[in-house]
């Protein structure tokens, strides 16, 4: 692909898919220490399984005093209403000692989220930086070697494109959406745990908001991803135009091709930014509907938790709360 070869959005866009299927260079979807077995790696297989270990074992711990920190929290609401109804026989003393002794269990959750989300974060990164360069490494090894004629075939924004933006993309999904995924985890079956213990009708009917969520998730998650290649697409494109333009710029003003260049630079700019923007579309269509969700789930078990209270079947309100 040449500096002048670049085709407007417009002529190129019918031609992305057969170009896909043309590119000799593909990104290993995993990398460990046995794909280079001659490699002197700064850390050990061993070393990488600890730490891969930690990570899984302290994010499945992360989110399980948020469960238990609502049931400090349902009891404080008790403590309160037990010492402010009239002619209830809790005395000052009993109320401050409960008090202060429930305060204090959450400052104890507190430190031990905090523990666990410092460490759990922190193997995650360390695990997704090493993923990120082994992965940088197996691409150049790829592309090293194929044939010139190959090489040829691929301009330079492809390859600057595919070693910053898409390994940057996978570090992040390790870093962050994996742990995030434990984490999730970890609380959806905490959450589920205590929640049964208290009132399982309570909790089968604010469940009815996971359904929902799960569907929206279905429908909207394929269009983001599909956007999302687009857009990549047209990232590439403009990429590759800078940075043929740059590395031949002598070539490029002798000839005075620096309005015509930059034209096919901002038409693959704008076409970007019209494609994000569709996905834009989609994703607050997503994030609205799953919000509606989730508050309309609050309402839910505010309205039925009051109902069960008054025909007895919970003990008290402080069942809701939790």
């Amino acid at each position: 692909m040449g500096l002048f070869s670049q085709t407007p959005p417009q002529e190129a866009v019918a031609e992305e898919n057969v170009a896909d299927k043309k590119s000799p260079i593909g990104v290993s979807r995993s990398a460990s220490t046995d794909d280079h077995p001659n490699d002197e790696l700064p850390v050990s297989k061993e070393d990488s399984e600890v730490e891969e270990t930690t990570a899984q074992s302290t994010s499945l711990k992360d989110y399980f005093p948020l469960p238990i920190m609502n049931i400090v929290f349902g009891g404080l609401v008790g403590e309160f209403s037990s010492y402010f109804t009239p002619g209830t026989s809790t005395t000052e003393a009993h109320f401050k000692a409960s008090v202060s002794r429930l305060s204090l269990y959450i400052v104890y959750l507190f430190i031990a989220k905090f523990t666990l989300t410092y460490f759990s974060m922190y193997c995650f990164r360390v695990i997704s930086l090493r993923v990120s360069a082994a992965i940088r490494l197996e691409y150049m090894e790829s592309l090293f070697s194929q044939p010139i004629s190959k090489l040829d075939q691929v301009s330079v924004g492809t390859v600057v494109n595919a070693i910053t933006t898409l390994s940057n993309s996978i570090q992040q999904s390790i870093s962050d959406k994996l742990a995030i995924l434990f984490q999730s985890t970890a609380l959806l079956l905490a959450a589920y745990i205590i929640a049964f213990k208290y009132s399982w009708a309570l909790t089968l009917a604010t469940s009815s908001c996971l359904l929902f969520i799960v569907i929206i998730c279905c429908l909207t998650l394929p269009a983001v991803s599909k956007i999302q290649q687009k857009v990549d697409k047209a990232d590439e494109k403009h990429s590759g135009i800078a940075a043929e333009v740059f590395g031949s710029i002598r070539t490029v003003i002798s000839l005075g091709a620096e309005a015509p260049l930059a034209k096919k630079y901002r038409q693959w700019v704008t076409e970007s930014r019209n494609r994000g923007r569709s996905m834009a579309i989609v994703i607050g269509v997503q994030f609205g509907l799953m919000f509606f969700a989730i508050y309309a789930s609050y309402s839910l078990a505010f309205w039925l938790g009051l109902k069960l209270f008054r025909e007895g079947h919970i003990p008290n309100v402080n069942t809701v709360i939790m």
